[in-house]
């Protein structure tokens, strides 16, 4: 028989064992799950905040895809001042249509040069720099033989003027013998025909453009006649740095100014704005008509506050001068540190010879001309088909990336 008193105190010792081990247990059970919950936690803080947006499909061209690890390379290695999305998409095209002509850049050519441009080696930016050397190589290699030796070309001469009355003045001066040469040196806006005294040497159709950063004198240059002086020629787009300010003091408060400005890109343009200021045209709405200061359209031309040194002393001479009255509309001031679009061109063809060999700048033109031409091509081809599934959150979230280490 057994002992029933002495079984139960051992029963009671057991007990306590197994309770002492489940708390133990039960202890490293919490605490790992305590550890599995925060790795979790912080994973999924990682998840959402950077592997998922990364990993976003961003646009695909064709069956090529892209995701934002990539886009955010594309930041770093271009820079976030150009608009990458539309890079990236064209040299995507742009490598495909090469390799369906038989033309692509090797992984040994890209990592050279990617070396000695002490760019760090890797495949993404293996990618983009391949992109830059298939340019080259379609040059060099295709678009090359599609541009002539030889070509018709012209000899002209061009100066360009800031407005139609000047341009009709220095017409009625060259009409009466003054020298070309002279009035282009003194008066032309464009740098390169004032450098050249208005000599433009001889070029083919098609060059003219990349000279001169104007599309307007190609097609006027080939359709005038040899040894006629033109008539002004309109072109709206052509830059230069002469504008003419026209200023009104709203307000001063100790060494800040309240001012209206008009921005115009020459003087008979100002003094129109003025004579319907005086005649009680409201200044922001004559402003958003003629004044080329960036963001005129929303602003109308109203600066706010400023003080003195905010902008250029033009506008300290007259917004801090004790004489200047508040209310006062300031006379026309020029300006030639200041840059505005639009002006008049005079043109002489000198000579015409049918068949002049290209000069190797001419035909460096024409062939990225040519190349341009053909990338245009792609993008309105109906067989490609380009995808952006990029928001403007996106994009920040991109540029923001791109800024971190």
């Amino acid at each position: 028989m057994v002992d029933e008193n002495k079984v139960r105190p051992r029963r009671g010792r057991l007990n306590q064992r197994e309770r002492e081990s489940r708390m133990q247990r039960f202890v490293l059970l919490a605490g790992t799950i305590v550890i599995i919950s925060v790795v979790a936690l912080v994973g999924s803080g990682y998840y959402f905040t950077q592997y998922r947006p990364l990993h976003q499909l961003i646009f695909r061209v064709n069956d090529k895809e892209f995701d934002m690890s990539y886009y955010v390379s594309a930041y770093k290695f271009y820079g976030t001042g150009q608009e990458v999305i539309e890079l990236v998409e064209q040299n995507e095209l742009v490598r495909q249509a090469a390799e369906k002509l038989g033309i692509s850049v090797s992984d040994d050519e890209a990592k050279a040069e990617l070396e000695k441009r002490k760019v760090p080696v890797n495949t993404t930016t293996g990618t983009f720099i391949k992109a830059e050397l298939l340019t080259s190589k379609l040059l060099d290699e295709y678009f090359d033989g599609k541009v002539p030796v030889s070509t018709l070309q012209r000899e002209t001469m061009g100066i360009f003027l800031e407005s139609e009355k000047q341009a009709k003045e220095i017409k009625d001066r060259l009409t009466s013998g003054e020298d070309f040469k002279k009035l282009a040196a003194q008066y032309s806006l464009d740098k390169t025909t004032k450098d050249a005294s208005g000599y433009l040497d001889w070029h083919p159709n098609g060059t003219l453009s990349a000279l001169l950063g104007t599309s307007v004198l190609d097609d006027a240059v080939f359709k005038a006649a040899i040894g006629v002086l033109s008539e002004p020629i309109a072109d709206s787009t052509k830059g230069k740095s002469t504008g003419y300010w026209l200023m009104k003091l709203v307000d001063r408060q100790d060494d800040q100014a309240h001012v209206l400005a008009i921005l115009a890109p020459d003087e008979e343009a100002a003094k129109k704005a003025r004579a319907r200021i005086e005649a009680g045209e409201d200044f922001i709405a004559v402003a958003k008509e003629v004044s080329q200061i960036p963001g005129v359209k929303d602003n109308g031309g109203d600066l706010g506050y400023i003080k003195k040194g905010d902008r250029s002393a033009t506008f300290d001479d007259f917004a801090f001068k004790p004489e200047v009255a508040v209310g006062t509309l300031g006379q026309i001031v020029r300006d030639d540190q200041t840059q505005t679009r639009g002006g008049y061109w005079l043109i002489r063809v000198l000579a015409e010879d049918k068949d002049k060999t290209l000069s190797q700048p001419d035909r460096n033109a024409l062939k990225n001309r040519t190349y341009y031409e053909w990338v245009a091509t792609l993008w309105s081809d109906k067989n490609n088909k380009v995808e952006s599934f990029l928001t403007d959150e996106m994009k920040q979230w991109a540029k923001d990336a791109s800024t971190k280490s």
